[in-house]
């Protein structure tokens, strides 16, 4: 069988393919972990499952090229089809992954507002019908896609998108600071219980998706800039640029795609376990005696 690579060009398809099936082990056990979670809504739950089953397109895609880079075609350009299947699905990608984004800050939004929305889309209608809304943005976007002809990036998609990200990213991180100051207030405040469970749920929520947001713009922002550099200085088309500079796309969208399910996995066991933490470090005989000499000092 002829090969089409160097040493380098192996090294670094070997290092992306490790990275991608790492993330699919984790993409399951984080599936899973986020599934259970007893605090998180239901909608904040489906939003993320969104986010992590970026990993298995991602996988799949990349094996394709991969194949098709070192035994048939090398450097020499893919089959229209098969090029353009796969823009489809990196626009499919980023499409979807930006907007399930700019609708977890939102849903927090909603739930820092709305004193009804823990109740709210319990039905199993709405457990339906929500992840199909919540996947119509990247469907809509996709036929774009195929109307304009496979045209795989723009600079006014570009800067939509990590405009997308700069503001999910502030109004996550400012849900997190308004719901740790609101619950270290909850006694002056005199939060009924709904209200502390909710505001409880948006820390623990918050906590969850402004890293993964965070790092979502940062990988975005270095793609712009190797993205312009490509286009710019190399004179490829988006996408089309056959030198070493593609790894260096490749490995930031292995890494993406291993960042989401590896840090939910990690953040939801370790709120799990400083939630019992709490709970077994309370000594029910010195928190009585405080109690009640309290109790007594005011009489």
């Amino acid at each position: 069988m002829q090969v089409f690579y160097d040493w380098l060009s192996l090294l670094l398809w070997i290092i992306e393919l490790i990275l991608l099936i790492i993330a699919q082990l984790f993409v399951l056990i984080s599936i899973r972990d986020i599934s259970k979670d007893a605090v998180l809504h239901y909608n904040f739950k489906v939003l993320m499952i969104i986010v992590v089953l970026r990993s298995p397109l991602q996988a799949i895609c990349r094996s394709i090229v991969i194949y098709n880079r070192a035994f048939v075609y090398g450097q020499s350009d893919l089959p229209d089809g098969l090029q353009f299947t796969i823009n489809a699905v990196k626009r499919f990608q980023t499409s979807e992954i930006g907007f399930s984004l700019l609708f977890l800050s939102i849903e927090r939004i909603v739930a820092c507002f709305c004193k009804t929305y823990e109740t709210r889309f319990q039905s199993w209608e709405w457990k339906i019908s929500l992840p199909i809304l919540f996947l119509l943005p990247g469907f809509v976007l996709l036929g774009l896609f195929f109307v304009n002809g496979g045209s795989l990036s723009s600079t006014v998609e570009s800067l939509i998108t990590i405009s997308v990200y700069i503001f999910a990213a502030i109004t996550t991180l400012s849900v997190l600071r308004i719901s740790i100051s609101k619950f270290s207030r909850r006694h002056s405040l005199r939060l009924q219980l709904r209200d502390k469970f909710a505001t409880a749920e948006n820390i623990r929520a918050s906590r969850i998706a402004f890293p993964c947001i965070l790092n979502e713009c940062l990988c975005y922002s270095i793609v712009i800039c190797l993205g312009y550099f490509s286009y710019a200085i190399l004179k490829y088309e988006t996408g089309t640029d056959p030198t070493k500079l593609s790894h260096a796309f490749d490995l930031i969208a292995a890494y993406q795609s291993l960042f989401v399910p590896l840090f939910l996995t990690y953040k939801i066991r370790l709120i799990r376990r400083e939630s019992i933490g709490s709970t077994i470090a309370i000594d029910r005989k010195t928190e009585s005696d405080v109690y009640f000499t309290a109790y007594q000092s005011k009489w």
